[in-house]
This record gives C-alpha cells, sequence and structure tokens, in this order.
C-alpha cells in the first residue's frame, strides 16, 4: 500500500515492465509463428504489417495500463487477482486490434498470430507481477522502500487504521507515530514538521472537522501530503465511488453509484455501435421475414415502439417487433390482478395479449431485434439493466434507482437468471451485482451465457 510520490514511481514502473513483457510476447510469438510458416516468403513479404501491428499493440496496451486502477500490485493480492487483471487488460487490447483488423481491408495478419500472442501475453504478465510481488515483500521485510506515516484522530476508525497498519508491513507502510487529535496541538505539529514522513492521516470523527480542517492547512502550507478519511465525516455506503472535481472554479467529492472507468466504458459503447451495425445488415433477412410474418398474421403496425427509461433517467423510444393484438396497453389495466411479479412491474407468464406469433418471437427473443436500432443511436448497450418504464420508476424505492446509473441492454444478469421466476427485489439485486461488479469481461460473459438461453427458446 504504498502511498504518495512511491506509489507513482511504483505504478509508471510496473506500467514499463508490463510494456516490456509484452514487447517478449509479442517477439516470443513472431518467433514461433516464424518456426512453423509453411510459405517463408508470404510470411517476409506481410512482415511490414506485423510491425504496424506491433505498434498498434504498444499504443493500446499503454493506454490501458495507464487507465488501469488495478496496475499496481498489492502485496496481499492473490494469484487469483492478479490473473484476472491481467486477463481484463489483455483481453480488451485484443479485442480492440481484432477489431482493428478486422475493419481494415487489406490489412493481412493472422487471427491465430494475435490469439497465441494474447496467450503468450497473459502468461508472462502474470508470471512478471508475481514475481515483482516477491521482489516487493522482500524489500518491505528488509525496511526498504516503506511510506513512512504520522495518523492523527480518535475513536474506533483511528484504533483500526494503527493496528492494520502495525500488523501488515508486507503493505509497504510504516507508522513513525500517531497522535489523538483530542490533545494535537501546534507544538505536535511542528515536531511532525521536522519529521522525515511521506504522509499524515487524519481520522478524527465528525466533532473534530475544525481542528482536522486547521491542521490540514498547516500541513499542506509545508508541502507535507495529507489525507483525510471520509469515513469518520460521512456514513457512506460502501457502493459509492466517490471522485474528486473541480468545478465552477470550486473543489467538490463526487460521490457515484459506480464505478466510473472512462476509457473502459467508452470502449463498450464504441463496440455497441460498431456490433451493432455489423448485425443490422446480418440480420436484415430475419428482419424482413418477421415484418412479412407479423403483417399477415397480426396486420399493422410491425413495431411496437413504447418510451422508456434510459441512463439518467432520459426517456427514449425502445424499439420491438408487435407480440400483442392492438390496444394491448389498455387491456393491461383489466389484467392487473394477474399480475405474477412483485413491486412495480407488470409480467404476467400465460399474457392473454400475446399472440401465437408473437408467442413466438418472445420465446426465442426475435422480438427484440429492432433494439439493435436503439444500440446503434446509443440509447441502449448489449449488456445492462433492462430499460424501466416511466411509471414503474416513480414508485422505485432510492436504491432501486441505482440501475439507471447505467445505459440499459439488450440482456442482463437478470435474463440469464431465472428471469420471471425472481421477484422484483432479487432483480433489482441483480442490476446492482452488475454494476458493482462490471467489466468488460463480464459483459462478454452475460453475452456467452445469454446465446444458448435464447437458442433453447426460454425467452417468455
Amino acid at each position: 500500500m504504498l502511498l504518495g510520490s512511491k506509489k507513482e514511481h511504483t505504478r509508471i514502473s510496473l506500467i514499463f515492465l508490463d510494456l516490456l513483457v509484452t514487447i517478449a510476447a509479442f517477439v516470443t510469438a513472431f518467433f514461433i509463428r516464424g518456426l512453423v510458416v509453411i510459405d517463408n516468403n508470404s510470411f517476409l513479404i506481410d512482415i511490414q504489417y506485423y510491425l504496424i501491428l506491433f505498434f498498434l499493440v504498444i499504443l493500446t496496451w499503454a493506454a490501458l495500463l495507464s487507465n488501469s486502477k488495478e496496475v499496481q500490485i498489492l502485496p496481499n493480492k492473490s494469484f487469483k487477482e492478479i490473473a484476472y487483471d491481467v486477463t481484463k487488460v489483455v483481453f480488451i487490447g485484443t479485442t480492440v486490434i481484432l477489431s482493428i483488423t478486422f475493419l481494415v481491408k487489406g490489412f493481412i495478419i493472422s487471427r491465430l498470430f494475435v490469439l497465441m500472442f494474447s496467450f503468450i501475453n497473459v502468461s508472462f504478465l502474470i508470471i512478471e507481477r508475481k514475481c515483482y510481488q516477491h521482489y516487493k515483500i522482500a524489500k518491505y521485510r528488509s525496511n526498504e522502500g516503506l511510506s513512512d506515516i504520522v495518523i492523527i484522530g480518535k475513536g474506533q476508525l483511528f484504533k483500526q487504521i494503527i493496528q492494520l497498519v502495525k500488523s501488515h508491513k508486507d503493505w509497504g507502510v510504516s507508522l513513525a507515530e500517531s497522535f489523538d487529535i483530542g490533545v494535537f496541538d501546534e507544538n505536535t505539529a511542528n515536531r511532525i514538521k521536522a519529521m522525515p514522513i511521506d504522509l499524515v492521516i487524519f481520522a478524527g470523527e465528525k466533532d473534530d472537522a475544525g481542528k482536522t480542517e486547521k491542521f490540514l492547512k498547516i500541513f499542506a502550507e509545508s508541502g507535507i501530503k495529507s489525507m483525510i478519511s471520509i469515513d469518520s465525516l460521512f456514513s457512506i455506503n460502501k457502493n459509492n465511488f466517490i471522485n474528486t472535481q473541480s468545478v465552477f472554479g470550486f473543489d467538490f467529492l463526487e460521490f457515484s453509484g459506480k464505478n466510473e472507468k472512462p476509457l473502459l466504458i467508452y470502449l463498450k459503447y464504441f463496440f455497441d455501435k460498431i456490433f451493432s451495425a455489423i448485425l443490422l445488415v446480418l440480420l436484415l433477412p430475419v428482419y424482413l421475414l418477421v415484418s412479412a410474418a407479423i403483417v399477415v398474421s397480426m396486420g399493422r403496425p410491425i413495431l411496437f415502439i413504447q418510451e422508456r427509461v434510459g441512463m439518467n433517467g432520459k426517456i427514449f423510444k425502445m424499439y420491438k417487433f408487435r407480440t400483442m393484438v392492438n390496444g394491448a396497453e389498455e387491456l393491461k389495466e383489466k389484467l392487473k390482478d394477474k399480475n405474477e411479479m412483485s413491486g412495480p412491474v407488470f409480467k404476467i407468464v400465460n399474457d392473454p395479449r400475446i399472440t401465437r406469433i408473437g408467442r413466438f418471437l418472445r420465446r426465442y427473443s426475435l422480438d427484440e431485434i429492432p433494439q439493435f436500432f436503439n444500440i446503434l443511436r446509443g440509447d441502449m448497450s448489449f449488456v445492462g439493466p433492462r430499460p424501466p418504464l416511466l411509471k414503474e420508476v416513480k414508485d422505485y424505492e432510492f436504491w432501486h434507482r441505482r440501475r439507471l446509473s447505467m445505459k440499459p441492454g439488450l440482456t442482463c444478469l437478470w435474463q440469464i437468471s431465472g428471469r420471471n421466476e425472481i421477484d422484483f427485489t432479487d432483480w433489482m439485486y441483480k442490476d446492482m451485482e452488475y454494476i458493482d461488479k462490471w467489466s468488460l469481461i463480464y459483459d462478454f460473459a452475460i453475452i456467452i451465457r445469454t446465446i444458448p438461453i435464447v437458442l433453447k427458446g426460454k425467452g417468455i
């Protein structure tokens, strides 16, 4: 748990190490390809493409590693956690590279080579990070490279932090001294001013806010880096993610219901648009066939267009193939007593408003195909909480509304976990679980698990 400048130095060092290992993995994969390639002449001809690919890989990996908050290896990280961190970066990078090579015509690169490089890269990075972890632990145990800290405060949190620091030397932190804020004064602050320390941590209570503010200013003026525990000042739900923001020239603490990952979110929405466009083209024959079937069996309209609530409560028009009789929304009022779901949602397994062709479309989720237009427009994503109706949102409890902090999706954790067999509260918990665990790999896993459910006709 390095702090201050030592943490940043360690982070930068690790990024460079990761890039060196990635270069080694690329060279190894290229060497293996040179051994197994059949036509040596073609291999020499397309070597220029591999040079371009090499620089693309370095640029992509550098961006991902710089953006990754997991880049610092904490000594208490397990092998599984390190493997997950590494695999996530390589998976995202590989997806970006494959997308670029797919979109750029005439870019001749073996997809097998890219996958082989990715596998070698993951293996090399895991070995490198475990070795780096053991190296850092050995240094800490020999009292090298430790961050010296002073803790000022009182109460239970103050005692817990002191105990954790004392019992976890492997975290890279050394407790220089601790002080009770109740008796802390300018003379004590002068003592700290003369001490060789990296950081001062304030862990007082709400009634210590004035005194904490006073000495924070003094230490900042002295060039001593300080931190204040928010847990001691606010009763914050652990699901909240906190960032600092400078707005209108003032500094703010930002409390968010989800972990902000700007680059990864951008990649998620970038892939949404690319793959929705591809699927709209590939599924055009299905679109036309389903449209014809609806017109013949039910007449017009073909599409059911309904206002739904998207990210941050924004209203958008969601498209579906029509699966119910005309006037289905009016008939819904007469069926309220047959609702099989708890909470503010309405679901009936054998809904009498659904037509015969509509039941087939729903069973195989064919009615959802027009939502690829919503994804292309940016209203929705492939994976995310399902978009609710406005009247449902009005009946939400406060914690339910957090599901609107992410863009709504075509599929979600709830849909692969039982759908209508899950009551409303568990459904909401599933959405919160998705938001808390979100990553591109998690999205990919949900999509993979959705496919057999669709093929087996479990869509209703």
